[in-house]
């Protein structure tokens, strides 16, 4: 039948439970990734549980889950359409688990320009024309508060002389930005903390 049919092409949106918590960030996240897999091609149809099982029970079953996994193979067919997209999706994936090895190669660095760049795979040269290596990150918490004003303006330079290099990290959470700091090498990028490092 036409709905059976529509049921197993489909995949549940997330939920919304989380964002009484965690507030309009979360909200932001999910209504992003929601839009970019639905422009991706792929239908969502919410179903409740209870009508889910009877699918089930039927033999009918989702083509795919809402996963980490389901969003990294989407993003190898398709780019998302800004640099606010990209960056919370990137925050999703990170707090999905997403490492280094799992974002090389996938266009999910916002940057600072408002283009979207494409994290270098580790096995990329670095002098490489057609990869656009994101060499510069921006610590969003910094070092010591007395250190703060040089985070800052080291953020303030890099963002005025080669914002198509620097990673826009204000679309990150503190945790977010702290789970992409473990992949800096893996992805090639370097932390920026003072005006010293430029």
């Amino acid at each position: 039948s036409k709905v059976l049919l529509s049921y197993q092409s489909s995949v549940q949106p997330l939920a919304a439970l989380e964002e009484v918590d965690q507030g309009a960030h979360r909200r932001e996240q999910r209504e992003a990734l929601h839009q970019f897999v639905q422009s991706a091609g792929t239908p969502l149809a919410l179903v409740l549980p209870e009508v889910g099982r009877e699918f089930e029970s039927a033999g009918a079953k989702r083509q795919a889950e809402l996963s980490r996994d389901f969003v990294l193979k989407a993003l190898s067919r398709k780019y998302p359409h800004s640099a606010k997209m990209a960056g919370l999706l990137l925050g999703w994936l990170l707090r999905q688990g997403a490492m280094g090895t799992d974002l090389a190669n996938l266009p999910l660095a916002p940057l600072c320009d408002g283009s979207v760049g494409r994290f270098a795979a580790p096995q990329e040269a670095e002098a490489s024309k057609d990869v656009l290596l994101c060499a510069l990150y921006l610590e969003t918490d910094g070092p010591e508060q007395g250190f703060r004003p040089a985070v800052d303006l080291a953020g303030f330079i890099l963002r005025q002389i080669c914002p198509h290099k620097t990673l826009d990290t204000s679309l990150l959470d503190d945790g977010e930005a702290a789970a992409l700091r473990q992949s800096l090498d893996a992805l090639k990028l370097v932390s920026v903390a003072s005006c010293q490092t430029l």
